[in-house]
């Protein structure tokens, strides 16, 4: 199937299954994506696919996840299950997989944008910086991060949003996950170069 048909079905099952204001923040996100990608000199039609799937099942109640979740066999992620939110990436990335054969940089880029892995690629980068800059997100730090997702390199951005979401949860309480920390260690042990499939 042609990338833009690929996309105009994506973004159809996005409005069904999101709300309003959710899909309203992929817009953001897109855009974003796309600033950051032309900054660095970056240009690919799948950092839309990537935006416009990475929340799609954000507001699906916890139950449907939890089924959909054990559907794809994704209970190797034990520390996901507790809080079934944290599901709505791996089983937007395997939808996208299975039902359009999405290529491995894209199923990685959804799949991780929450959390941040080690070795992901340019799209997984840019997803999750824009996923956290993206123009209505209201933090103190936020500008100084958008500065640095414009400005610096694209391992510097992605480093710093691996610090920015490690400190939210601890300040926070919540679960750091093991792909954050183990991104931000591979971030630190390469000097902050990052150690991706593709650099800008």
């Amino acid at each position: 199937m042609p990338l833009n048909r690929v996309l105009e079905e994506i973004i159809a099952i996005s409005q069904k299954l999101a709300t309003k204001e959710r899909f309203e923040h992929m817009l953001r996100v897109a855009d974003w994506a796309d600033r950051i990608a032309r900054s660095h000199g970056f240009r690919d039609d799948r950092l839309k696919l990537a935006a416009f799937s990475h929340d799609m099942f954000r507001d699906v109640k916890p139950e449907v996840l939890l089924k959909l979740a054990r559907f794809y066999k994704l209970e190797n992620k034990w520390y996901y299950f507790s809080r079934p939110v944290l599901l709505h990436g791996p089983v937007a990335a395997e939808y996208i997989r299975r039902r359009f054969n999405v290529d491995e940089e894209v199923y990685e880029a959804v799949y991780y944008h929450t959390s941040g892995a080690p070795g992901i690629g340019v799209i997984g980068k840019i997803l999750t910086i824009a996923d956290v800059v993206e123009q209505s997100r209201d933090f103190p730090q936020v500008e100084e991060l958008r500065k640095v997702a414009l400005n610096s390199s694209l391992d510097n951005a992605y480093g710093e949003v691996l610090k920015q979401k490690t400190l939210y949860a601890l300040e926070s309480k919540l679960l750091i996950l093991p792909e954050t920390t183990e991104a931000w260690n591979e971030y630190v042990e390469r000097g902050g170069s990052y150690g991706g499939k593709a650099q800008n």
